[in-house]
This record gives C-alpha cells, structure tokens and sequence, in this order.
C-alpha cells in the first residue's frame, strides 16, 4: 500500500537534506575547527529530520520531545513492513559528538 506523502513531511525532507548538503560543506573545509564542529551539528539536525519526517509519515505518535536514538525504535515499530533501520550505531556515535561540541565544548579537528 502506497501512503501519499503530506506536503509538511515532504517539506522536513527537502530541508533535512539541505541541512546535510550544508553540514557535508562545512566538514569539507580544512583547518577551521569551529566550521567543523558547525558542520557536524549541521549533519545531526539533518538526520534528527529525516528520522522525524518518516515517523510523521507513518504515523507513529511521538510524545514530547524525543531524541534521536528514539526515532529508530519508533519508526521500526510504525513500519507495517518491519524494516530495520540502518546506521543506528554511526548515528549514535554523531550523537554523542554533537552532545559533546555542544553541552561540553569539546570541538574536534577535521583529520585530514
């Protein structure tokens, strides 16, 4: 069964993907570890979109504020094909980089 894709989850798709595009350019650029670390959480909000826009378009009801990790739970249990998502443990670990630039102030070097 084909489910029409509403025009705000396709809206947080086009926008999660101009966040990557943005996140991918900001890592590409050597030697500014404050435009990496920007880039990183760029990549984060792009992915935390993503995963919301397809828990929206399956319906999956989400209760406050979730955090990424959550989403993958979620949209495994509202898949009516049972899918399991790919790149949990990559995304676990962008997670905690992110947490880290911006709850601890830690930034990382770009390793070229």
């Amino acid at each position: 069964m084909t489910k029409n894709i509403r025009k705000e989850v396709f809206n947080r798709i086009i926008f999660a993907k101009k966040l990557y595009k943005d996140g991918e350019l900001a890592c590409n650029i050597g030697n500014d570890q404050m435009v990496f670390a920007k880039g990183l959480l760029l990549l984060h909000d792009a992915t935390e979109n993503a995963l919301g826009a397809i828990a929206d378009h399956l319906g999956a009801k989400l209760k406050g504020d979730k955090y990424i990790l959550e989403y993958f739970e979620l949209i495994e249990k509202a898949d009516t094909h049972k899918r399991t998502l790919p790149y949990m443990i990559p995304i676990r670990n962008l997670n905690t980089i992110r947490n880290n630039i911006k709850h601890q102030g830690i930034v990382l070097s770009n390793a070229r």
